[in-house]
């Protein structure tokens, strides 16, 4: 694409995206192109690009790629974001569906508050050992629309989130999809601190809605919290999961929080 690309800079819970009203569309969606403008410092720079798409069975669709141009089955903080996006460029609603790759999902808007139910909870194991570097480390595992690897620490500001998240992401356990990683610390009765290695970027962001809600899915079958579970992100904001949970059974998953807007421009390729 040679001509100049309109676009909007959204923050949700910490992860930033580059969302674009794709509804003519005339975005190519070439991986080259997205991971040019995902660069960070030489560019806009995003967790990720979101395309805003017409839908069939939907108010909306969803395509969202990683910052590696790779394109993943959906992102829970980014979907909040197109809500938000959505409703900027004219979708005056409240209540508004949305297709993903794999599913379709309803989000409820209260100012700034975007409310996603994230659908089924699948590929749910517990009590997982891995091993790396000649040492086992105990994961549970999720699918809260990507595949997520939880692990609870006993600190999980002393985490090499980096190092120890690409060995649990690329572990053979979890191929050919690969897994999220995410380090855990319950920190209250209904309250848990978290930090998430993400897939397709290849580094830790500030927050993860699908991680999010995977880290309170697991720490309520393992720990016995309670929903709703608040969930603070390595960026400082408090994510709100609610759910309903009968024996090992979850049902009604919703991720609740901001997402913003920060800037809009125009990018030459």
């Amino acid at each position: 694409m040679k001509g100049p690309i309109e676009f909007a800079k959204y923050t949700g819970a910490g992860n930033d995206f580059i969302l674009i009203d794709n509804r003519s569309g005339v975005f190519p969606a070439d991986s080259e192109l997205i991971r040019e403008m995902c660069t960070r410092r030489t560019s806009i720079g995003a967790d990720g690009l979101i395309l805003l798409c017409s839908s069939a069975k939907a108010d909306i669709r969803m395509r969202f790629f990683n910052s590696d141009g790779g394109e993943a089955e959906m992102c829970g903080n980014g979907a909040r974001c197109l809500i938000a996006f959505a409703r900027r460029k004219g979708l005056d609603k409240t209540t508004i569906t949305m297709e993903t790759m794999e599913r379709v999902l309803t989000a409820r808007v209260d100012g700034e508050t975007v409310s996603l139910d994230m659908g089924e909870v699948t590929e749910t194991r517990l009590d997982i050992d891995l091993e790396i570097d000649g040492q086992i480390y105990h994961v549970h595992h999720t699918n809260t629309g990507v595949p997520h690897a939880v692990m609870f620490v006993e600190n999980v500001e002393g985490v090499d989130v980096v190092s120890l998240g690409r060995k649990v992401r690329f572990h053979p356990r979890f191929q050919p999809k690969g897994a999220n990683a995410n380090f855990v610390h319950v920190t209250g009765k209904n309250t848990i601190s978290a930090r998430i290695y993400e897939r397709g970027v290849e580094d830790e962001t500030l927050a993860s809605g699908t991680g999010c809600a995977a880290c309170a899915v697991i720490t309520s079958l393992v720990k016995g919290l309670t929903p709703p579970i608040r969930v603070r992100t390595r960026g400082g904001t408090v994510l709100t999961v609610s759910f309903k949970k009968k024996r090992d059974d979850i049902s009604q998953l919703t991720v609740s929080g901001p997402a913003r807007l920060v800037y809009e421009g125009i990018y030459h390729p």
